[in-house]
């Protein structure tokens, strides 16, 4: 599963679609909850060879689907890419995939899970995915800052950095809205 994308450079634009995103989707139904983790931390890379909006959305759909795994690590994995994979997928996937996901992870019961997507926030500052992504996901951050683990209080306050350069507003209106939330 790691080295899924390393042979996939290697293929044709039409193998990346049907052989690579074929094997990525048996990965992510196998038993071993080791590999759905390792084809999903990698789906980005894989996402970035393909120019198949269909074969994208597809791949993107069910790896988002993992965010409700049973493994913790396997939904920790999801969460360290599922922003990154943003800048490779149409904008409707951002709303309609990406968003819904984040938000999921980041209501996750697992620390490590929150941990991994607010830690995410750094891919995408300043992109126009960061910008389109970050107002959605403000409200559901605004809570983690009161979470019960420390870890993730002080993760949710070195990632406000990111956060406010993709919302594209002033400290002081990111305060406001911070406030409203």
């Amino acid at each position: 599963a790691d080295k899924l994308s390393d042979a996939a450079k290697s293929f044709s634009a039409t193998d990346v679609n049907r052989v690579a995103f074929d094997i990525f989707k048996k990965l992510l139904d196998d038993q071993e909850s080791e590999i759905r983790a390792s084809a999903v931390f990698h789906m980005n890379e894989l996402l970035a060879l393909s120019a198949d909006a269909a074969g994208k959305k597809g791949a993107l759909s069910q790896g988002a689907a993992l965010a409700g795994d049973p493994n913790a690590h396997v939904r920790m994995s999801i969460a360290a890419s599922i922003l990154r994979c943003a800048p490779h997928v149409g904008k409707d996937l951002w709303t309609n995939t990406i968003t819904p996901t984040c938000t999921k992870l980041l209501n996750d019961n697992d620390p490590d899970v929150k941990l991994a997507i607010v830690s995410g926030f750094g891919s995408i500052g300043g992109t126009a995915e960061g910008k389109e992504i970050a107002p959605k996901l403000v409200p559901v951050v605004m809570v983690l800052a009161s979470d019960s683990k420390w870890r993730v209080r002080e993760t949710v306050v070195q990632q406000l950095p990111s956060l406010i350069s993709n919302l594209n507003k002033s400290v002081l209106e990111v305060l406001d809205v911070c406030l409203d939330a």
